[in-house]
């Protein structure tokens, strides 16, 4: 499999990765990585009042007795308007973990798949002068048309990310905490040349021997 290489929207040159298209992506994997990630940062903070939380309530209505009505003991009992909630939502973590060698595997098995699909481009550098317009105009310059595109760098650049984050179809992320959920669902993926060089020394670790 052959990935080009752009500098200024134009193809100055091809890598090969061999045995990408022979290995078996294992899916479950990258559903396990995206279902724990969404998960993660799932907010569960919904929260409703039992009848033991909700003020009031303190007198009986009614005495027990001799009325012809229905013995209540509050006003806040789960029967009346405006009183508790049974079996109502509080707030909760619905986050979960995965052993941390598994994740890892998910991550570059979740890269192979997206080069396998060939959507993934090496780009020999990014424009530095923090411009959203330079940047705009270099992404487009590939990809052609404004869709979800993310692009991974190895270090953080603080002028990088400034120049993207007015750009709402474009997202970036380092190589090194990589996000399975956004980079699954990324109809581009563009990765600067240094980071390439470092995704395919640890799939060559991790999958032992892919090239």
């Amino acid at each position: 499999m052959e990935l080009s290489i752009y500098k200024n929207g134009n193809v100055i040159g091809s890598v090969n990765l061999s045995n990408i298209e022979s290995f078996k992506v294992k899916k479950y994997l990258i559903h396990d990585k995206i279902k724990m990630e969404l998960a993660n940062i799932r907010v569960g903070t919904a929260d409703t009042k039992t009848r033991g939380e909700v003020s009031g309530g303190g007198k009986k209505p009614w005495r027990q007795k001799g009325t012809g009505r229905a013995r209540q003991g509050s006003i806040r009992s789960p029967l009346w308007v405006g009183g508790g909630v049974v079996f109502g939502p509080t707030p909760r973590d619905y986050g979960f973990d995965m052993p941390k060698k598994q994740k890892k595997l998910a991550n570059m098995h979740t890269l192979i798949f997206k080069f396998k699909e060939g959507v993934v481009k090496i780009v020999e550098e990014l424009p530095k002068t923090g411009k959203t317009k330079d940047m705009y105009k270099f992404v487009m310059d590939i990809i052609k048309k404004e869709e979800r595109t993310i692009i991974l760098f190895l270090e953080d650049d603080p002028i990088i990310k400034r120049a993207m984050r007015n750009i709402p179809w474009l997202s970036y992320m380092s190589v090194k905490r990589l996000a399975s959920h956004e980079l699954f669902y990324a109809k581009n993926v563009l990765i600067v040349k240094d980071a390439f060089e470092y995704v395919k020394n640890e799939i060559e670790s991790v999958l032992g021997g892919v090239k």
